[in-house]
């Protein structure tokens, strides 16, 4: 488990780190180049492209918005999911990706739709997420679904 506190980095732009947290407690905000991209509560998480694009470079920095509680998985307990549960670390890797995708669109665009602070995803990508997320829960039998569920709860 790791803490932050109010107002502290969580991880730096640019950095090197092999470990995704996934959110206990708390709140945190995503910084692209200084830019909001969103914010993040219990149940989700980030870092997973530092594990997914082999070269461990944070391509964000996360924020604490205020005292936050994370599960840390790191690169290795990643690689042995991976093996044993391929399906379900595919889901990661599909977000890893759409999430990657849509910080080059925000980065490419002058005013990216934000809402009460949130960026605005498409209803497609809404869609995904929401098919990924139905796929892991169906799966009872998922390893990233007990192991996230036991991890919140």
């Amino acid at each position: 488990l790791s803490v932050a506190l109010t107002g502290d980095l969580v991880i730096t732009e640019g950095e090197i780190g092999f470990e995704m947290y996934i959110i206990l407690q708390g709140r945190v905000t995503i910084l692209k180049d200084n830019v909001q991209l969103g914010q993040l509560t219990k149940g989700d998480f980030f870092g997973e492209g530092g594990l997914v694009n082999g070269s461990g470079k944070r391509g964000a920095s996360v924020r604490s918005l205020k005292m936050s509680i994370f599960y840390v998985l790191d690169q290795q307990n990643f690689d042995a999911l991976q093996s044993g549960y391929p399906e379900d670390i595919q889901i990661f890797i599909n977000i890893a990706t759409r999430r990657k995708k849509a910080k080059v669109v925000v980065r490419n665009t002058a005013a990216p739709a934000v809402r009460n602070g949130e960026q605005l995803k498409s209803e497609e990508e809404a869609e995904e997420e929401k098919e990924e997320a139905a796929l892991m829960v169906k799966n009872k039998k998922s390893s990233m679904h007990h192991l996230i569920r036991s991890i919140i709860a």
